[in-house]
């Protein structure tokens, strides 16, 4: 499972938390997404989530 993740966002870091508490095994995986800078805007990520 990917988890979409971004710095000093309070959300974000509620799944960080929990996934901390439930001890992550190989199948999550944390991506950081750049907002600032609109990397949510870029094709790649609209191809997922338009």
């Amino acid at each position: 499972m990917k988890i979409y993740d971004v710095e000093n966002y309070p959300n974000p870091l509620q799944a960080r938390i929990a996934l901390a508490e439930k001890k992550p095994t190989d199948k999550e995986e944390l991506v950081a997404i750049d907002l600032l800078n609109g990397e949510y805007c870029s094709e790649a990520f609209l191809a997922k989530n338009p």
